[in-house]
């Protein structure tokens, strides 16, 4: 379970009116805060991820197309391949989360062995 369901778990089930004594938060308050922090780690990292997957998906491309220009195949091939490649490239930058991303991923890493 994740921290910020347990957190909302604990908040709903034992619902809590003690304060923290160094700043006299409620338990609620605390877990606002904390959400603020956890959602701009998730997107820093969600971002970084990304980048990293694009770029690997940048280079199966590049070796695909060079791998097509050297069996000189025709162009209707050559798109079939490549488009579906593209096709995830611009999902992965529509994806909203790590595990989305990684699954579009999984799925150029599939198609590129496949070819």
């Amino acid at each position: 379970m994740k921290l910020s369901l347990r957190i909302h778990y604990l908040i709903e089930k034992f619902n809590p009116f003690w304060y923290f004594n160094s700043n006299h938060l409620t338990l609620r308050e605390l877990f606002k805060k904390i959400k603020i922090y956890n959602d701009i780690i998730v997107e820093n990292k969600t971002k970084k991820y990304r980048i990293n997957v694009l770029t690997m998906l940048d280079h199966m491309i590049e070796k695909m197309k060079n791998h097509l220009e050297a069996h000189k195949t025709g162009p209707d091939l050559r798109n079939k391949f490549l488009c579906s490649l593209r096709m995830i490239s611009e999902n992965i930058r529509k994806a909203r989360d790590i595990a989305a991303i990684n699954h579009l991923k999984n799925g150029a890493e599939d198609k590129f062995d496949l070819y």
